[in-house]
C-alpha cells in the first residue's frame, strides 16, 4: 500500500512522471510491435527491459504502487526472454500491450488517481497482474486461446477508435495536453536573441525623431528668412546686392537641409531593411513553435494497425514516410481522425486475406504506407495500400440504387467521377455496417475535414493493385498563401491552393452560346461569371477589352470568375470572423494587408456551390465589355547591362500593365530619354560606358528632364552608394532582390501610380 503520510504528489514531480510514462510506454509499444517482425533481435528486448525498469523506478519514487508492480513483472518477463527462458509469442505481446494500456490509463489521471487507482479498480488490476504473471510461470498457458472471431473484432474496435479501454473506461492519449506547447531550447534562444536585437534597433527611432525635429526647425528658419526677404523687397529697403547675397545664403541653407534630409531618408531605408529582416525571422520563429513532426500524431497507428489486422486474421505492415515533416499542431489535431478512418478502412476492406493474396501472386503480408511531404508550399499526405482496389461496378450499382443519376449518365462517367460519389454522406457499397466501416462510409467526413482546412482530397485506385488517398492542405492554418484581387473596388483573397490559373482574356477569346459567355480552358468550355454578381454587388465595374479571370476548382469541376484587377500573391495571417455573425456565405475569414486595409478571404467551396447553382439555373448575367481600349499606358525605361535583370524587371512590370522599354547601358539610356517620353526611369549603377550615377546626374541637371522620377535598382547595398544615389536626385534606391517580391511594384506605384492598362 502507498505510504499513508504521502497523499499528494508535487505538481512538478507529477509533470516529470507524466513525461517519463509517455516516453517509456511509447518505447515499450514500439519495441513489442517491432519484436513481432524481428523476434531474434536481442537489442529490442533489451530496450524494452530498460524502459520497464525506468518506469518501475519512477513509479517507486512517487509511490505509485500499481504502475510499479506492473512494470516490475514486465521487466522480469523481458529478462526471461533475454536469457532464452521464454520465447515471446504474439499472444504474449497481446498481454504485454494490454498492460501498457493499463499503465497509460493510470497515468492519464491526476495525483489522486495515480496513488489510489489499484484500490478503485481492484478487479482490473488483479486481472492484468494475473495475465502477466502467467506468462512467466506458465508460458504455454499464459493465453489459453486467441479468442473467437467476434471477441477479436470487439478488441479491434477500441484500437480502431485510437483509444483502448481499461475496465470499460476509454483511455485518452497521455500526451493530449492542449494547454502545453513543447518548444526546443534552441528555438527559444534564437527568438530571445532576435527580439533583443530588434529592441536595440528600435531605440534608433528616438534619434531619428530628434533629427526630424531639428530639420523642421531649420526649414522653419529658412521659411522665416524668405518671409523677411519678401517683406524687405516689398518695402524697398534692400538693394539688389543684398537680395543676391540673401538668396545665396538661402540656397546654401536649403542644400544643407536637403542633404541632411536625404541622409535621414537613407538611414530610414537602412533601418527598414534591418528591422524588416529581423521581424520576418521572429515571425517565422514564432510560427514554427506551432509546428510538430507529422509522425508525432501517428504514434498509436502501428499499434492500431497491429490490433485490427490480428483481429481480422490479416497481416499488415505499416510504413511511415516523411515522419519528420513539420506541420501546424492544429492541422495535426484535425487530420488525425480522417487518417485513422482511412487506415482502418484500408485494413478492413482494402487489403485481402493472406490466402487470397497468395492466390493472386501477392505477398501474404499487406502494406499500408502513410507519406507526408511538402509540395509547392502545401502539405501533401497520401494513404496507400496494396490491396484489391476500389470496386467500381459496386459504386455504379449503389448510384443506381440510390437514384442519384440516370443509368445513361452513370455509364458515361469516368473512374474519377465515379469515385467522387464515395464522398457523399452515407454512400457505402457494403451491404452491412460493421464496427470497422467499409470503404466509402464516412468519407464525407474526411472530405469535410480536409476542406475546412482549405485543402483538397482525391482518390486513385487500380483494380487488384491498391488504392491511394491523397490529401493536400496548407502546412499551417494561421497563415495562408492567397491571390489578392479587386472586386468592385474592394480587395478579396482566394486561397492559392484552390486557384487553378489566372488569365487575361481578349475580346476574341470569348464566344456566345445559348445566351451565355464562354471561353475555352484546357479543351473545356467554361462559363464566365462576374465575381461582383456572385458576391451580390448590384453595380458592375467597367472593363477594358481584356478581362482578368481567376479559374477556381472543386473536386471535379473548374469555374471562371471575372474580377476587376489581379493585385498579386501574398501570405496572409488569417483572423476568424466574429462568431456572432454566424456563417457568412462565400466568406471564410479575414486578414489585414500591409497598408492596413482589411481583406476578406473567400470560401471557395461556398463559391463553387453558388456558381453551380447560378450556371445551372440560368441566372448568370453577361460580363460587361468596354470595346474602347485604355488610352493611357504609362511608359518605363529600364537601363541595365544584364539581359537577365532587364527581362525579369520587364516581365514583372508588364504583368502589372506598364509599357516597358530597355537600354543596355547609361549611354544607350541617355539617348533613349532625350528622344522619347517616359513616366519613369529604372537604372542600375555598374554599367559600361556610363554608369547609373552619371546617368542620374545628367538627367537631374537637364531642365527638361529633371522632373522625371528615377529609381535605382542595384546589387550595391552600401550606405555610401545609397546616399550618393539619393543625393544625386534619385527618388528610390532598391536592392535587386526587391523585384522578387512586391517591393518594386509598390515603389513604382508610389512614384507614378498604377498603369491605366493594369487589369
Amino acid at each position: 500500500m502507498p505510504d499513508s503520510r504521502r497523499s499528494t504528489i508535487d505538481a512538478t514531480m507529477l509533470d516529470l512522471f507524466h513525461a517519463e510514462l509517455e516516453q517509456q510506454s511509447s518505447a515499450l509499444v514500439s519495441g513489442m510491435l517491432e519484436l513481432e517482425h524481428s523476434s531474434t533481435d536481442a537489442s529490442i528486448i533489451n530496450n524494452m527491459m530498460r524502459a520497464a525498469h525506468s518506469l518501475k523506478g519512477a513509479a517507486r519514487l512517487l509511490k505509485v504502487e500499481s504502475v510499479e508492480k506492473i512494470a516490475h513483472i514486465m521487466e522480469d518477463i523481458f529478462i526471461s526472454a533475454q536469457t532464452n527462458k521464454l520465447q515471446l509469442s504474439a499472444a504474449h505481446i497481446d498481454v504485454l500491450l494490454a498492460a501498457v494500456d493499463t499503465i497509460k490509463h493510470i497515468g492519464a489521471g491526476g495525483a489522486d488517481t495515480l496513488l489510489n487507482w489499484h484500490t478503485r479498480h481492484e478487479e482490473s488490476y488483479k486481472s492484468v497482474l494475473g495475465d502477466l504473471t502467467a506468462i512467466g510461470s506458465h508460458p504455454e498457458k499464459s493465453r489459453r486461446h486467441r479468442g473467437t472471431t467476434s471477441e477479436k473484432k470487439k478488441s479491434t474496435l477500441a484500437a480502431g477508435n485510437h483509444a483502448a479501454e481499461v475496465d470499460g473506461v476509454p483511455q485518452p492519449p497521455v500526451n493530449d495536453r492542449p494547454d502545453i506547447v513543447r518548444i526546443s531550447n534552441t528555438k527559444i534562444e534564437a527568438m530571445v536573441g532576435k527580439s533583443s536585437e530588434l529592441l536595440v534597433q528600435h531605440r534608433w527611432l528616438n534619434s531619428f525623431v530628434t533629427e526630424m525635429i531639428q530639420l523642421k526647425k531649420r526649414f522653419g528658419e529658412v521659411n522665416n528668412l524668405i518671409e523677411t526677404l519678401r517683406e524687405n523687397i516689398g518695402a524697398g529697403v534692400t538693394t539688389e546686392q543684398q537680395i543676391a547675397g540673401d538668396l545665396k545664403s538661402l540656397s546654401k541653407r536649403l542644400r544643407d537641409n536637403n542633404q541632411r534630409l536625404n541622409q535621414s531618408i537613407s538611414s530610414v531605408y537602412e533601418f527598414y531593411h534591418r528591422t524588416d529582416s529581423l521581424i520576418e525571422d521572429i515571425n517565422r520563429d514564432i510560427l514554427t513553435t506551432r509546428m510538430r513532426p507529422f509522425a508525432e500524431r501517428l504514434t498509436q497507428f502501428p499499434r492500431m494497425v497491429r490490433d485490427i489486422s490480428r483481429g481480422l486474421d490479416k497481416t499488415v505492415t505499416l510504413s511511415i514516410d516523411g515522419g519528420n515533416t513539420e506541420v501546424d499542431r492544429d492541422v495535426l489535431d484535425k487530420i488525425e481522425a480522417p487518417l485513422t478512418h482511412l487506415v482502418r478502412n484500408a485494413i478492413a476492406h482494402g487489403v485481402e486475406q493472406p490466402e487470397q493474396r497468395k492466390k493472386l501472386g501477392k505477398k501474404p503480408d499487406a502494406t499500408i504506407t502513410i507519406s507526408a511531404s511538402y509540395r509547392a508550399g502545401m502539405l501533401h499526405i497520401s494513404i496507400a495500400d496494396d490491396g484489391a482496389g476500389i470496386d467500381l461496378p459496386a459504386i455504379k450499382r449503389k448510384i443506381l440504387e440510390k437514384k442519384l443519376v440516370p443509368r445513361q449518365v452513370v455509364d458515361s462517367l469516368t473512374d474519377e467521377e465515379l469515385m467522387a460519389f464515395m464522398f457523399l454522406p452515407e454512400f457505402s457499397t457494403k451491404e452491412q455496417v460493421t464496427e470497422i466501416s467499409g470503404r466509402g462510409f464516412g468519407l464525407d467526413v474526411v472530405k469535410e475535414t480536409v476542406t475546412a482546412l482549405k485543402g483538397t482530397v482525391r482518390v486513385d485506385s487500380v483494380p487488384g493493385r491498391g488504392t491511394c488517398f491523397e490529401l493536400q492542405m496548407p502546412v499551417t492554418v494561421s497563415v495562408v498563401t492567397a491571390l489578392i484581387v479587386e472586386i468592385v473596388a474592394e480587395p478579396y483573397a482566394f486561397p492559392l491552393a484552390r486557384v487553378e490559373r489566372v488569365m487575361k482574356l481578349q475580346q476574341s477569346d470569348i464566344f456566345y452560346s445559348d445566351g451565355k459567355q464562354y471561353f475555352t480552358f484546357d479543351e473545356t468550355r467554361l462559363n464566365l461569371v462576374s465575381a461582383g454578381q456572385l458576391l451580390g454587388y448590384t453595380e458592375s465595374s467597367s472593363h477594358a477589352d481584356t478581362l482578368s479571370v481567376v479559374v477556381i476548382k472543386d473536386y471535379l469541376n473548374h469555374y471562371a470568375l471575372v474580377v476587376d484587377k489581379v493585385m498579386g500573391q501574398k501570405e496572409l495571417v488569417m483572423q476568424p470572423l466574429d462568431s456572432r455573425l454566424g456563417k457568412i456565405p462565400e466568406l471564410s475569414a479575414c486578414a489585414i494587408l500591409e497598408n492596413g486595409i482589411p481583406v476578406l478571404i473567400l470560401d471557395v467551396d461556398d463559391l463553387t456551390r453558388s456558381l453551380d447553382f447560378m450556371i445551372k439555373g440560368g441566372k448568370v448575367k453577361h460580363v460587361p465589355l468596354d470595346l474602347t481600349p485604355a488610352t493611357i499606358i504609362k511608359r518605363i525605361l529600364v537601363v541595365d547591362d544584364s539581359i537577365t535583370v532587364r527581362e525579369i524587371e520587364r516581365n514583372l512590370l508588364e504583368t502589372h500593365g506598364y509599357h516597358v522599354e530597355t537600354a543596355v547601358d547609361g549611354i544607350d539610356g541617355w539617348n533613349a530619354i532625350r528622344s522619347n517620353e517616359y513616366n519613369l526611369l529604372i537604372t542600375d549603377i555598374d554599367m559600361p560606358r556610363m554608369d547609373g550615377f552619371e546617368l542620374v546626374s545628367l538627367i537631374k541637371s537637364d531642365s527638361r528632364l529633371k522632373r522625371l522620377p528615377v529609381m535605382i535598382v542595384s546589387y550595391k547595398d552600401r550606405i555610401e552608394d545609397r546616399r550618393k544615389g539619393l543625393n544625386l536626385g534619385a527618388d528610390y534606391y532598391l536592392t535587386k532582390g526587391s523585384f522578387h517580391d512586391e517591393t518594386l511594384i509598390e515603389a513604382v506605384k508610389d512614384l507614378i501610380g498604377e498603369s491605366d492598362a493594369t487589369l
